[in-house]
């Protein structure tokens, strides 16, 4: 099993069914990645307030099994993954990057639950919603049982490939 696969595997996912399957709105973004980035400032480097904050820290680090790089730390915000709407400053999941002085943050994806957890794709998927001008990848299966069918969107504040690609080769997770 590939570490992006248990990405979500934790029980309390199930409340992700609650949300699911709505067709969903995005809402104005402001600012582009730099204004994200701003918004975010709060949480680059203290992983408590994201947490205070309704984040639920996955621990676990996910590597890119097929080349450099890595996502990261997944912190999860399980309220806004059951909310339809994309809001640029209101990203749904945090990616951190674990160094000798802690959790740094590298960027956010956003999530587009389009089911029930467990459930197949469904045979007419809403439409791809787009953030900042890109369209979300998907849609996709949930990575394990606990995780809906789904469009996301990686958006990195530094990644030399892009700050839409999957993985971040800048990012990396402890070996061990």
């Amino acid at each position: 099993m590939s570490l992006k696969t248990s990405i979500f595997s934790l029980p309390a996912l199930a409340l992700l069914a609650l949300g699911a399957g709505a067709t969903g709105s995005l809402a104005a973004s402001h600012g582009g990645v730099d204004g994200i980035k701003d918004a975010m400032s709060i949480y680059m480097e203290d992983v408590s307030r994201a947490e205070t904050d309704g984040f639920l820290n996955l621990v676990e680090c996910v590597v890119n099994e097929e080349g450099p790089g890595a996502m990261g730390v997944h912190l999860i915000h399980i309220a806004r993954m059951q909310d339809p709407a994309i809001v640029a400053n209101e990203p749904e999941i945090l990616l951190y990057e674990p160094t000798n002085d802690g959790l740094r943050l590298r960027g956010v994806e956003y999530f587009f639950a389009i089911g029930a957890p467990g459930t197949p794709i469904p045979p007419t998927p809403p439409p791809t919603p787009t953030l900042l001008g890109a369209k979300f990848e998907g849609p996709m299966a949930g990575h394990n049982p606990q995780m809906p069918p789904h469009y996301d969107l990686h958006v990195w504040f530094d990644n030399p490939d892009g700050t839409f690609a999957d993985y971040n080769k800048n990012v990396s997770c402890p070996s061990g």
